[in-house]
């Protein structure tokens, strides 16, 4: 199933919302599906399926390696999917993609299933996420009692929501009701209705909900905590055993984030095509937003940015316990990419 970070894209058919427009290196189909587009004249280069978890800002840097020719310049021929972060790691799991990109608590909890995975980067190290609320709610107390949108339990929008609240100085798990909503635009959709209190948004959905009246009651990019929001994840022998290609993907990403941030109107283009949004305030303020705050020039995985992960998912999860962090991440291909000077030029 889509899940569609830009308002403008929930009432539209796949092929309108994510099918990538001639000349391009891929095809965008749902989560698990096989027919995934493939490039006439790509058979030298190397298949590299990719998954998103939902359509959003956090995943610019790999809507340009796939539009700007970054990933074919590298020898692969990258296709992508999208899905909720549940089905992402479900189709990692399942060998239907190659690289899985969702949250490090998806990670952490497959890990306590068994599942033998790596990180190879982090593309989303911080919450680029604001709490937004209903006119009517000016302090956080006045949460109390109310409803708060999420996507699923034990996603990243759960753990964030429930970090944002604590921060508030409220419990999650007794002073609010969370609900489980399937996608970013439904809790969008379920705000500017009036059916949630509020909700974690990303640029540039909050400038629709401040069109609308609601307000950020807490900036949780501001905050500066350590996470791991989207990591790039893959199986551990795919990681061993095709290490080429692994290394020839993160070094796209990392010549990806640079294209990022030193070419705005490549990465507005992708923006405005993937997001399927066209408002140009609304574009120029995510591309800041994300090339600014949120993305590394080098998306080192990190074991503290999956601590958050860890003790929470502990909580529920006495499987996770066994998790050793140490061994969820590989740092060595972003760190190649940047001996070798990728993050520069």
């Amino acid at each position: 199933m889509l899940a569609f970070g830009g308002l403008g894209m929930a009432a539209l058919p796949l092929a309108a919302a994510c099918a990538p427009a001639a000349p391009v290196q891929t095809g965008v189909a749902p989560a698990g599906d096989a027919a995934t587009v493939q490039t006439a004249g790509s058979a030298s280069l190397t298949p590299v399926r990719i998954s998103d978890a939902q359509v959003a800002g956090n995943f610019l840097p790999t809507y340009i390696a796939l539009d700007d020719g970054i990933f074919r310049a590298n020898g692969l021929d990258a296709s992508l999917t999208v899905g909720q972060s549940l089905a992402t790691m479900a189709s990692l799991l399942a060998g239907q993609i190659d690289v899985a990109e969702t949250s490090g608590a998806e990670l952490v909890n497959a890990l306590a299933g068994g599942a033998d995975l790596v990180a190879i980067s982090t593309l989303v190290p911080v919450y680029p996420f604001r709490l937004f609320v209903q006119p009517n709610i000016q302090q956080p107390e006045d949460l109390k009692g109310k409803t708060i949108g999420i996507t699923s339990f034990g996603s990243a929008i759960d753990l964030a929501t429930r970090i944002a609240l604590s921060r508030m100085g409220l419990d999650p798990s007794h002073d609010v009701t969370l609900l489980p909503l399937s996608t970013a635009s439904a809790r969008t959709t379920a705000m500017l209705s009036g059916q949630i209190a509020g909700g974690l948004s990303l640029a540039p959905d909050w400038i629709v909900l401040e069109a609308s009246g609601l307000h950020s009651l807490f900036d949780l990019a501001q905050a500066g905590l350590v996470t791991s929001v989207i990591m790039q994840i893959v199986h551990r022998s795919y990681a061993t055993g095709q290490r080429d290609v692994v290394q020839r993907f993160v070094d796209a990403m990392v010549q990806a984030i640079f294209r990022e941030k030193h070419d705005a109107a490549v990465a507005t283009a992708a923006l405005r095509k993937y997001l399927n949004y066209d408002d140009e305030r609304g574009l120029k303020e995510t591309y800041e937003f994300f090339s600014k705050g949120v993305h590394p020039s080098l998306p080192y995985p990190d074991v503290a940015q999956l601590q958050q992960a860890y003790e929470s998912a502990k909580q529920d999860n006495p499987a996770v316990a066994n998790v050793d962090l140490a061994m969820a991440v590989d740092r060595s291909f972003v760190q190649s990419a940047a001996d070798r000077g990728l993050h520069g030029a």
